[in-house]
């Protein structure tokens, strides 16, 4: 096994597991637990689960117990177990140290080990498995000890004992030291506040209004809303956290919208950028990489059109600055790269016709994307364009609705599925309706078809039925439907946008709605009632894991699977003709690596990504290659396997795909999917908008693009009305077909 794979493991089960708590007494010697819980008190477990964590009552070092996680007595590629524990960090000091005592039995083809990994809030600060001192054999009980770097900054801290490979491992009495000071004894550590977060002048409101713009203050407001994007991502005085950025721009506002030509905008602008100090020339630590997937574009800031020689200069010096790997806006996780926006204030309560909160918003997801979006170069509009073409839009949103439209406007112009206003919102529910007729509609063969009832009384007490055609609502056509919520929809390709659209076409204020539909008898109009709506009942669908078909074919359902079922269900379908796998749903767990080892001989590159940098911001790079399977696998299934997919296979269900498909004896079929892969990043703009972003650019080893595309298909195959009528799965029937022929 790779030394790097049980460190990739780890760091990436911490992603799903960040959110739970610990308990706040430091239950470091296992002793603390309730009567009807598996494991002692604050501690989880991480890992694949062919490994068991359970307490020891016999095999202790002290007290009355110890941890022990056991392997189920396979080793497998990319597999591990851990014991871990959080402790939320507030605690000052230049290193920690766990100590802990271990006893380990049999343990082959792997490790084991003490861990401890000390988190910021953006980065890794330390970590440490002891993998590198290759612990492993039998070994009675030792204590053994690990130092990693700590600061100030530090945000949680987490502690465990991990093991992969086989065998057993106990651990016990594990106790923590900061600076060689016991954690009980140290101090707690209150962070002082930085000037840009002492600086609370507007956070009440900016006093900047726009009653009716001139040509000037158009073109000011363009091309300061780039410079001040610019200047807060390159100019390293930003980076430090001494400057609140958006109180800056409340500040230069006024004068700049009183600047009547390009050379008052370029003085009044320099000298507020001067303010901030010199600036230290980039002495070549800024670097950059040989693997240019995407660069800057910041060539405007030579436009002698809209900027004088002077402003040129500066914004030339800022671009050459020497710039640090740390900034007080932007992030990147560890060994992911997906940007981590921070320390941007929500303004909860903005006022909604206060101007200046209302460029801030716009200034602000522009220049997010800008810089940190690795597919703007795949937007339909120029990102250029987009932030000159919106200045009205959000300066003349006045009221609470309108300025969160003209928000999902430029979200719509990212064309990314993961990119909406992911919150729970009143406004926006009142304006697409807080009531739905109960029913699943999709738009097949251009045409809008009922698919699903989620009540029973609409066949059987109004006699629809599926297959129904509609063809109005109310008094609007479908088609006109369509296009008018096709402005609120965002995603990454029409497809998507068409499945979106759908389930908000039979959304309403009111308790009924008058639909129009083509039948089996001619045109009918219906008066149908409506329920409230319920925004996840769309991805429900019930559903088993797993089954053996006719013909000896099995299927799995990954939105019912869980990863504990994997080898099991393997274990069943080992005989069978082959397998489809239909992730035409979002699986319920992560399943790249656990089903993913049963389909390749050897380790398969299947996907590469590319990240931003913060040293050169809007430069993204490609990384390494990532792989599933085993070496020399020689009990991998080798008869067909044919994955289904769809406009529902999105994000996690479209990498699980590009995995599989990595695979000798996978056919991919169906439709467009939804081209949102990759981990998400979190963006809040002005009056509390949530919306995330695809924060990594995902491929495949050859370079494809998957975002706005999806994943590759084999063979494209699509439901027809008549099929739907029928009551017919044809991209089941065509899955079971290939697998027949082959």
């Amino acid at each position: 096994m790779k030394l790097s794979t049980l460190f990739y493991c780890l760091l990436f089960f911490y992603t799903f597991s960040i959110a739970q708590k610990a308990d706040p007494v430091l239950n470091m010697g296992f002793e603390d637990m309730e009567a009807d819980s598996k494991l002692p008190n604050g501690w989880i477990q991480w890992g694949t689960p062919n490994f068991t964590l359970q307490v020891d009552s016999t095999v202790k070092k002290s007290g009355q117990q110890s941890m022990l996680i056991t392997s189920k007595g396979t080793s497998t590629y990319n597999s591990f177990g851990c014991a871990a524990f959080k402790i939320p960090s507030a605690y000052d000091g230049k290193e920690i140290t766990l100590e802990g005592y271990m006893k380990i039995e049999n343990v082959e083809d792997g490790v084991a080990g003490l861990v401890l990994r000390v988190d910021g809030p953006d980065n890794i600060i330390g970590f440490d498995n002891m993998q590198d001192r290759r612990i492993d054999g039998t070994i009675d009980w030792k204590k053994y000890t690990t130092t990693v770097t700590f600061s100030s900054d530090a945000t949680n801290i987490y502690i465990g004992g991990i093991i992969n490979g086989t065998g057993k491992a106990w651990f016990d009495d594990f106790q923590l030291f900061i600076d060689g000071v016991p954690l009980r004894d140290v101090p707690i550590y209150e962070r002082p506040k930085l000037p840009a977060e002492l600086d609370t002048e507007f956070d009440e409101g900016s006093n900047i209004k726009i009653n009716e713009l001139t040509v000037q203050q158009y073109e000011s407001l363009y091309t300061l809303g780039k410079i001040w994007g610019f200047v807060k991502y390159y100019h390293p005085k930003i980076a430090t956290g001494d400057v609140n950025w958006d109180n800056e721009l409340f500040r230069v506002l006024p004068a700049v919208l009183n600047a009547k030509n390009k050379k008052e905008f370029s003085d009044i602008t320099e000298k507020w950028i001067n303010q901030l100090g010199e600036i230290e020339p980039n002495d070549g630590t800024n670097g950059t990489s040989e693997d240019i997937k995407l660069s800057p574009t910041t060539q405007w800031i030579n436009d002698e059109e809209k900027l004088s020689a002077s402003l040129m200069i500066l914004l030339n010096k800022i671009n050459n600055a020497k710039r640090e790997n740390k900034h007080f806006y932007i992030g990147h996780t560890f060994n992911v790269g997906n940007p981590v926006f921070k320390n941007e204030k929500e303004y909860k309560n903005m006022a909604f016709d206060d101007d200046g909160f209302k460029l801030l918003s716009l200034y602000r997801y522009w220049n997010m994307i800008e810089y940190f979006f690795p597919y703007k170069h795949l937007t339909d509009t120029k990102w250029e364009k987009v932030l000159h073409d919106l200045i009205p839009t959000f300066l003349n949103a006045d009221d609470e609705l309108a300025y969160k439209l003209a928000t999902l406007k430029i979200i719509g112009k990212v064309q990314d599925t993961h990119a909406n206003i992911w919150m729970r919102d009143s406004t926006l529910r009142n304006f697409h309706g807080n009531y739905y007729v109960p029913m699943e509609v999709k738009v097949v063969q251009e045409k809008v078809v009922i698919t699903r009832f989620f009540n029973d009384s609409l066949q059987t007490e109004h006699g629809l039925e599926i297959g129904d055609v509609l063809l109005q609502i109310g008094e609007q056509s479908v088609e006109e439907a369509i296009n008018e919520r096709s402005k609120y929809c965002p995603a990454s390709n029409r497809p998507t946008q068409l499945r979106d659209v759908a389930r908000r076409l039979l959304c309403t204020n009111e308790k009924t709605l008058q639909l129009t539909l083509e039948t089996n008898k001619g045109l009918r109009t219906f008066t149908l009632p409506t329920a409230p709506v319920d925004p996840g009942i769309f991805w429900k669908k019930d559903i088993g894991p797993w089954k053996i078909m006719d013909n000896n074919i099995g299927y799995i359902y990954p939105g019912s699977m869980k990863k504990t079922d994997v080898d099991a269900m393997m274990d069943s379908l080992k005989n069978t003709k082959g397998i489809v796998i239909d992730l035409r749903c979002y699986p319920s767990q992560f399943l790249v690596f656990s089903l993913g080892k049963y389909l390749v001989e050897n380790p398969t590159s299947f996907v590469k990504f590319t990240s931003g940098s913060l040293q050169i911001p809007g430069e993204f790079t490609f990384g390494e290659f990532l792989e599933i399977g085993e070496e020399d696998n020689q009990d991998f299934y080798k008869n067909q396997v044919v994955v289904m997919v769809d406009a529902t296979t999105q994000s996690q269900a479209e990498y699980t795909t590009m995995a599989f498909q990595s695979a000798p004896n996978v056919t991919v079929i169906g439709s467009t999917t939804a081209a949102a892969d990759g981990n998400v990043s979190r963006i809040v703009l002005p009056g509390g908008i949530r919306t995330m972003i695809s924060g990594i650019g995902v491929y495949y080893p050859d370079g494809r693009e998957t975002q706005r595309v999806g994943v590759a298909l084999d063979e494209e195959v699509k439901p027809t009305v008549r099929g739907i009528r029928a009551g017919r799965d044809e991209m089941l029937e065509r899955a079971v077909e290939i697998i027949m022929e082959q």
